[in-house]
């Protein structure tokens, strides 16, 4: 659903796994879900290099289920448009019983930066609940793999996918994790700077260095 002048678009709820790992084993919980958009305006343009309010609420379905954690985030956008949140931070989500029920993310976002929210959206939940469950056990084989989803040969830190260690890579993933925006081909560690554009095209932290 959209409002107003601005509107949301979603690219992919996946899980990351933010507890420590030892060995071929998950430590603990908690784990967190990374949860990524593109926000546009009326015009279908992006929304660039701008700071935005988003509050996240996790709802207990089926819908229009019941509230169970919600957390304010204020991310800024990347040259791509894209904003990338790692949901989990505040009390109360590692308290969710995530194999008892189906779950939805509704995000409400200001593009302004504010808690003015005129863009909300609604998405279920596919891969976290039996991730997180998984996350319990205390030995399991297996390797991350990320997402390549513009196909540079660097997959997005911000998509992992934990496979058991006798499964293959699935298409349109890989091994690598280190690309700092996934949809802009030419940013990639390695990457030839652009001087004068203010971005970091070889994902180092720095923009135009050397220029």
């Amino acid at each position: 659903m959209q409002t107003n002048n601005s509107k949301i678009s979603i690219i992919t709820v996946s899980v990351l796994i933010a507890a420590g790992m030892i060995h071929q084993g998950f430590a603990q919980t908690p784990q967190k879900i990374s949860y990524q958009a593109v926000i546009r305006d009326a015009s279908e343009e992006i929304i660039k290099g701008t700071q935005v309010g988003i509050r996240v609420t996790i709802i207990s379905g089926p819908l229009p289920g019941a509230q169970v954690y919600q957390e304010i985030q204020t991310p800024v956008t990347s040259e791509s448009g894209l904003v990338t949140l790692q949901i989990g931070g505040e009390s109360g989500f590692d308290a969710i019983n995530w194999g008892n029920n189906e779950y939805y993310i509704k995000t409400e976002t200001d593009p302004a930066g504010g808690t003015n929210y005129t863009i909300s959206s609604m998405s279920r939940i596919l891969s976290v609940p039996f991730t997180l469950i998984a996350g319990r056990a205390k030995k399991l084989s297996g390797i991350f793999c990320y997402a390549d989803k513009d196909g540079d040969g660097y997959g997005d830190s911000y998509s992992p996918m934990w496979i058991p260690g006798n499964v293959n890579v699935p298409g349109g993933f890989i091994l690598n994790g280190e690309d700092c925006d996934d949809l802009v081909p030419s940013v990639h560690p390695g990457a030839v700077e652009i001087c004068g554009d203010g971005i970091d095209q070889d994902c180092d932290g720095l923009v135009d260095e050397n220029c």
